[in-house]
């Protein structure tokens, strides 16, 4: 498994260097590398693994070798992460094996001397890793979270204050836990009962949510792109947060519906199956490229006569004709996803700080392109009150006409959706109606 090891340095380094998302360097360099399926789980397993447990091998790094990490070259740094990640989390991996690969990709990157540091330091990890003291809370709990989840204390300090600290324990378990897997039935090509024997004939268990119809939990993330029901476009992945919304816009036949910030367009072919594909949904983008992802998919799963892609600006392009619903899913931090994209944690929190103005700009387009008595849904995959509940309440303190509807598991009109509390996404959802 030594070229698992080698496309996982490679990741790691690209990342370092262009400051690039992980799934599109790791997806890039498994497919120049050609691995088994064996060795590329692997190399996901790892590049996933290091980037989220960084501040904790780094602690443990440090304790163990008396030197800072980060004045390491960076090569040398990635490669003993790689290493100390084997030892402390992959326990079917020997801590011999570990060490041993970590020296061997040291000579070939050709650090001479450094392969005995690394061994050193390896070793010295593993031995003395079951002792090794972390951060007390009672000292400084920001500092202790820090390093147990791996998580910036910016970002702890954020949630802290925004839900408390036990809300934050919660989130911050769930932190660099395996997301669950749902995915959307296309009803106009099977049931889900049907999809559920074809999965199970794969060796794979599948079971209903019940928070949204038509949708499915998977027992594990196989690689559903082979089976004949995916080539088919018999059912897309989509976590049960995102099925939410479009749940809460709850489309009917017949209607036209706005999707404001569409691509790649999970949300708009859901939305089409709930009118059971009758009507329009229109689904726009600021990017001709990613408009041609959502055509490809609609095109795929049997849509194209219903959504109907194109290009727009969503913070104020051209007037549209009144719709009867719109979903405003829009450009938000991330922190709600960080389990699937486990870097965004790193990311300065000082950069959002312009979102919610943009938010609350693609919220006003939306709302101008609606019909009286027509509904408004906002979201967002953020855990971030400044870019959910205050956005929603500037947006009505402003509009006197749009009043929060309720729906189903949020009486008042709006939800956030935590990934221990509600096994999904972070989530946000509000639901408006424009008066007639």
């Amino acid at each position: 498994m030594a070229q698992a090891r080698e496309v996982a340095l490679s990741v790691l380094l690209r990342m370092e260097q262009d400051d690039s998302y992980s799934n599109l360097l790791l997806d890039a360099e498994l497919e120049k590398a050609a691995l088994s399926r064996r060795d590329a789980a692997l190399a996901t397993a790892l590049v996933y693994g290091v980037v989220a447990r960084r501040i904790t091998l780094d602690y443990l790094l440090e304790t163990a070798s008396g030197r800072p990490v980060q004045k390491m070259q960076p090569v040398l740094r990635a490669i003993l992460r790689l290493g100390a990640y084997q030892l402390c989390y992959l326990d079917k991996i020997p801590a011999r094996a570990a060490v041993n690969e970590a020296v061997q990709l040291a000579k070939k990157r050709h650090l001479g001397h450094a392969s005995g540091f690394v061994n050193g330091v390896l070793r010295g990890l593993d031995r003395k890793r079951g002792a090794l003291p972390f951060p007390s809370e009672e000292a400084d709990v920001l500092r202790a979270w820090e390093v147990r989840y791996s998580c910036p204390r910016a970002l702890i300090a954020l949630w802290r204050q925004a839900y408390g600290p036990e809300r934050t324990r919660e989130i911050l378990e769930q932190l660099n836990a395996v997301p669950p897997l749902a995915v959307r039935v296309n009803t106009l090509r099977t049931t889900p009962d049907a999809l559920r024997a074809e999965l199970a004939e794969a060796g794979i268990e599948a079971a209903p949510d019940a928070s949204v119809p038509d949708a499915l939990l998977l027992s594990h993330s196989a690689d559903l792109r082979t089976l004949p029901a995916f080539t088919e476009g018999c059912f897309f992945v989509q976590d049960i947060a995102s099925q939410m919304a479009c749940a809460a816009l709850d489309p009917q036949p017949g209607e036209t519906v706005y999707d404001l910030c569409a691509a790649p367009g999970g949300k708009s072919f859901t939305l089409a199956l709930h009118m059971r594909g009758q009507g329009m949904v229109r689904a726009f983008d600021l990017h001709a490229h990613r408009v041609r992802l959502i055509e490809e998919g609609a095109g795929w799963l049997g849509l194209s006569g219903i959504v109907q892609a194109s290009v727009r600006d969503a913070t104020g392009g051209e007037p549209l004709p009144p719709a009867d619903r719109v979903l405003c899913d829009v450009p938000c931090s991330g922190l709600g996803v960080i389990r699937r994209k486990p870097e965004i944690r790193y990311k300065n929190p000082k950069i959002f700080d312009g979102l919610p103005d943009l938010q609350y700009h693609i919220l006003c387009d939306g709302a101008a392109n609606l019909k009286p008595g027509g509904v408004l849904v906002y979201s967002t995959c953020a855990l971030n009150p400044a870019e959910n509940e205050a956005v929603v309440r500037r947006f009505l303190d402003g509009h006197a006409g749009f009043e929060p509807v309720p729906f189903p598991s949020a009486p008042a009109g709006n939800a956030t959706l935590f990934p221990q509390a509600d096994g999904t996404d972070g989530f946000f959802i509000a639901k408006l109606l424009r008066r007639s």
